[in-house]
This record gives C-alpha cells, structure tokens and sequence, in this order.
C-alpha cells in the first residue's frame, strides 16, 4: 500500500508545482499588460505634449508680426518665466473676479495690459491692451494701425446685446492663425480702445458672442452707438 501512495504523493508534488508555476505565468502577463497600457498612457500624454509644443510655438510665431511696438518681447505661447523676465513690472492683480489666471501691467503711456494665460497658468494665451483716446484721438489711432499692419480684413459692428453689454466696433487683422482686433467703444467721457490679439479659432466665437454684422458702408460705420453709464457700471469696480 504505501508502494502505490509513493506515485500519487509524486503526481500531486507535480501538480501542486505545476499550479504555482501557472500562476506566476499568470501573474508575470498581467504585470506586463499593465506597464504596457502605462507605457501607451504615457507616449499618448507625451505626444501630446509635444503637439501643443508644436501649436504655441507657431502662434507664437505667427503672433509677433501682431505685437504692439511698446511690447517687444512678448507673443502668444510664451512661458510665464519668460514673460517674466520679458516684462518684469506684469504681476498677479492683487483681486480679480476672473476665473482665468491672467498677470497685468500699466505701461508708461497710462495704457493697461492684461496677459491672459492657459488653463495651466503656464502659456501666455491672449494679450490684450486697453487705453484711452479723445473722439478726435480716433482717426489718428486708426491711421498708425493701417501703417502698421494694412487695411484691416474685417470691420465688425457689436452689438449692447453682446455677452459685454455694450456697443463696440471692431477692424480686425491677421490669418488664419492669429488674430488681432482693435476694438472701439465710444461712452460719454471719450472712446476706450482695446487691442486684444488671439488664436484665430477664438475670434468666431468672440464676434458670435457679440452679436456682431460686418459693417459694409460709411453710414453703418458712423452709427456705432454710445455706451450708456447703466451699460458701463458692471464694468467699473466699486
């Protein structure tokens, strides 16, 4: 009897081992599905992170024909260290209601510029600066801008039933890739100016939001209206 227990106590040992072997088989393939899906996770992330590398690093070409003299330096896609160093005075606002992480600047000319970031905080996305003129300070402005960059490609007149509340008229410059909008709104106490340069993709939803027509004649282009103190008092801060 014991003779005949000799081959199954073998053939169990063999089975015994055979299970733990199949089990560290399958355990070793799971660890390799796992780094592998990794592996895919992180060469999707890094390819990426290479595209939008690729993107900032051609609007920022694209954008530096577009920046404001006084500017030099700057352009869209820059990183924040390097708009830093770029213009040391932008910092932080000491109090925003804007969810967007965005630094500002008074220049020496009482011109205020606002560099908006991406999501990240990390990439200047939009640029924008916004000054003052006298009504008679408007064709001048007008006629330096033309200089600058030629006729404008668009003249777009908004409306006070925009996402802003108020009326403005904007000339429009750029390509397919930026573009820069000198935007006018004209209040009792003068015309504010905005020169707001941006990726080309957020300037249909800019003017859609602003309920905005081409301007197509010298009549409609006079018949920009006036923005009303009631218009004006959401964005004034107390």
């Amino acid at each position: 009897m014991r003779h005949a227990l000799v081959p199954v106590l073998v053939a169990a040992l063999l089975l015994g081992g055979g299970g733990l072997a199949l089990f560290a088989w399958l355990e070793s393939r799971e660890e390799e599905a796992v780094a592998a899906a990794r592996f895919e996770r992180e060469e999707r992330a890094e390819q990426a992170r290479e595209a939008r590398e690729r993107r900032w690093d051609d609007l920022g070409r694209a954008s530096e024909a577009f920046v404001p003299g006084l500017l030099a330096g700057v352009r869209l896609g820059l990183p924040a260290d390097a708009l830093r160093r770029a213009r040391p005075s932008a910092m932080p606002p000491a109090r925003t209601t804007s969810n967007e992480p965005h630094w500002e600047e008074s220049l020496a000319n009482g011109a205020q510029v606002v560099y908006v970031f991406d999501r990240s905080g990390d990439r200047l996305a939009r640029l924008q600066v916004l000054s003052q003129v006298p009504a008679e300070g408007v064709a001048p402005h007008l006629q330096a801008m033309r200089d600058r960059y030629g006729d404008p490609k668009l003249v777009m007149r908004c409306s006070e039933r925009s996402a802003a509340g108020v009326p403005t008229l904007r000339f429009v410059w750029g390509d397919e890739r930026v573009v820069l909008q000198d935007i006018f709104l004209v209040h009792p106490s003068g015309v504010s100016v905005t020169l707001y340069l941006a990726p080309a993709d957020t300037l249909a939803d800019s003017l859609n939001a602003g309920g905005c027509l081409p301007v197509r004649s010298r009549d409609e282009l006079d018949q920009i209206g006036v923005a009303t103190p009631e218009m004006l008092s959401p964005h004034v801060a107390p």
